[in-house]
């Protein structure tokens, strides 16, 4: 019976180890909560070769704003 509680304890040690270094790493990884800079992309040249070489209807975003 001894052998079963000294493990249990290990395992539970282990685990505390685990969450005490997983915390300290999740301290020292920037973390930016803020939403991304969305960058406009040009893809009407890409669009149009795509459209020229397929034998198939390419898909494109339709109705999208200036924004």
């Amino acid at each position: 019976m001894k052998g079963k509680q000294k493990s249990a304890r290990d395992m539970i040690l282990s685990l505390g180890l685990i969450v005490l270094a997983a915390g300290v790493i999740w301290i020292f990884i920037p973390h930016d909560d803020g939403e991304p800079d969305v960058k406009r992309v040009d893809y009407r040249v890409e669009l149009l070769t795509a459209q020229r070489a397929a034998s198939y209807p390419v898909a494109a975003p339709e109705g999208l704003s200036q924004d």
